[in-house]
């Protein structure tokens, strides 16, 4: 018991506590009155139940003690000024003082004053009674429906009372030492409100009540839990013992987009642990639904998605795209390139494949939309990289083609692809001997791994269009140095851009050094010293007059799409 005093001032609710009557005289230094035992002393008393403690305050003296005494006459506690303690914490040297016993056990008490050796009479009785008993309802798989009491006297028996019939709903407990109590298994959907009695000295009886009513359904615990693995498993956790959970597939009414729930496809009884798992019950992609059904009708249910798996990401064969399979028949896909912030999105076909082709160069994922949810996607695919590519379109006869930059692949092939058959002819010129060479298999090589080399190709008469492909290297190299001999030159451009001016094209080397050049593509115009104009693009060929011997330098780096030249080219579609 903690015992308190301290200084106050009686208000005008205290006023309406009991308050004992005149002070009779007392000694003192002064007055020369005396007091007797039995005087009516002038404190007044206050019992707080629910703080569990009683105050008696407006004592008369700062030297009287207070002594608090139980129904049996025993003294249960007392606070003296002229011999404080820290627990008592009393107030020295004030004339209104109040004492405040704490923790007191339920029952009947009365107050006594003491002046010296003098007792005042006893106040009336006070009754200190119970607190009101608190709760709060409990859900778990091994405790389901638990009502968990506190606030309680510790010995209390403690009832829990159907709220409109005052009925037991489950049989009565005692708080324990802790002042709690508990009750396991409590029906579905009950008003409930919660009694202690505790017998007090003098077999004094005492009850109190919760202060309000609560209702207990199952609707308000937390829902079911479900989760799946890759094998398909269905966990169910949270579920009531003994209830029935079934689970059925769903699908969607494309008429007016309602949800269509199957027939039962399969059904089990919960076990005591509240937790059942279906095993590989969920394999296909699906809308499933579990339902929950308790003897007390409380049906409850869980609606759960098996989403689309990640679709496989691969090069399409010219290099310049991306090709997804294994996705799911008329799926949504979408593609990312972070690289370049760049996306994209079509529909698979019905084995679940989809191309998209001459995308931007980077690193690229996929993703299949949710067929449930339009917003959601699956799992992420594998990354591929495309590298930086240019196309070039050829007509029938013949054509001039350079090489832009260092290639993945420096073969015809390659660069043609599925249409290499509709190549009749390719030659390249040799600079330093003068001469045309036929290109073959074996000798291609020297030439299409060279950037700025230039060719003449011959395409025959075909209803297709043929387009050269160049696609670029992996790592990184530096732009190229083509080394000109004195006399003509057949060379190509690799500009930044599209396409350059002649003398851009030509940078580092004056105009005494290499005087003309001159387009063979059919675009009319002649470079020299008194003409800048006309237009020199990326990937055809163009004649180089040098009266010496010069270095023709390249601009386009390849490497990584993350490389600081971000103004590398990308994807450029030439249709010269």
């Amino acid at each position: 018991m903690i015992l308190k005093l301290k200084k106050v001032i009686v208000s005008s609710i205290l006023a309406a506590l009991v308050i004992f009557g005149a002070v009779a005289p007392m000694a003192s230094a002064t007055s020369g009155s005396t007091r007797v035992d039995g005087y009516a002393p002038s404190f007044g008393v206050y019992p707080d139940s629910n703080a569990g403690s009683i105050h008696v305050y407006n004592i008369d003296s700062d030297t009287s003690k207070v002594v608090l005494y139980n129904a049996n006459g025993v003294e249960s506690g007392s606070a003296v000024n002229s011999n404080p303690v820290v627990n008592n914490q009393i107030t020295t040297g004030q004339n209104l003082l109040e004492v405040e016993f704490k923790n007191l056990t339920p029952g009947l008490y009365t107050v006594a004053e003491f002046s010296g050796t003098v007792k005042s009479a006893a106040s009336s009785q006070i009754t200190l009674g119970l607190k009101h008993p608190e709760s709060t309802f409990n859900w778990d798989a091994t405790t389901l429906g638990t009502v968990h009491v506190t606030n309680l006297t510790p010995g209390a028996v403690v009832s829990l009372l159907d709220y409109y019939t005052n009925a037991l709903l489950l049989p009565t407990s005692i708080a324990d030492s802790n002042g709690k109590a508990e009750f396991v298994g409590v029906p579905n959907g009950t008003w409930y409100i919660v009694k202690q009695e505790f017998t007090a000295l003098n077999n004094t009886q005492l009850t109190a009540n919760s202060n309000s009513r609560k209702f207990l359904s199952k609707n308000n615990l937390p829902s079911m839990q479900i989760e799946t693995n890759a094998q398909g498993d269905v966990a169910v956790s949270n579920a009531v013992p003994n209830a029935e959970l079934r689970l059925y597939h769903v699908s969607i009414n494309t008429t007016d987009n309602s949800t269509v729930t199957s027939d039962v496809y399969l059904s089990a009884i919960v076990p005591s642990s509240g937790t059942f798992t279906f095993p590989a019950a969920a394999t296909i992609v699906s809308r499933y639904r579990v339902v929950e059904m308790d003897s007390n009708g409380g049906d409850r249910s869980n609606s759960f998605s098996v989403e689309p798996h990640a679709p496989t990401l691969a090069l399409s064969s010219t290099g310049t795209g991306v090709v997804i399979t294994g996705a799911l028949p008329n799926a949504n896909i979408n593609i990312y390139n972070n690289s370049v912030n760049y996306s994209n999105s079509g529909t698979a076909d019905a084995n679940g494949t989809l191309t998209f082709d001459q995308v931007p160069a980077g690193v690229y994922t996929a993703a299949q939309a949710s067929p449930f949810n339009a917003c959601a996607y699956g799992d992420i695919s594998n990354a591929v990289t495309v590298q930086k590519w240019m196309t070039r379109h050829l007509y029938t006869g013949w054509n001039t083609l350079s090489v832009p930059f260092a290639l993945k692949t420096a073969t015809l092939q390659a660069i043609l692809g599925n249409q290499y058959a509709s190549l009749d002819k390719a030659y390249a010129y040799d600079n330093k001997s003068g001469q045309w060479v036929g290109l073959t298999p074996e000798n291609q090589g020297t030439y299409l791994s060279q950037p700025q080399t230039a060719l003449f190709v011959n395409i025959k008469a075909s209803s297709n269009d043929v387009v050269a492909t160049f696609v670029a290297t992996e790592g990184v190299n530096p732009p190229s140095v083509l080394h000109l001999t004195t006399g003509w030159n057949l060379v190509g451009p690799s500009l930044l851009n599209i396409w350059s001016s002649p003398r851009d094209f030509l940078t580092g080397n004056s105009s005494d050094v290499i005087p003309m050049l001159i387009s063979p593509n059919g675009q009319g115009f002649v470079y020299n010293k008194n003409n800048n104009n006309g237009e020199v693009v990326n990937t055809l060929g163009y004649w180089v007059y040098a009266k010496s011997d010069a270095n023709l330098i390249g601009q386009i780096s390849t490497g990584t799409v993350n490389d600081a030249s971000n103004y590398d080219i990308n994807t450029w579609q030439i249709n010269y």
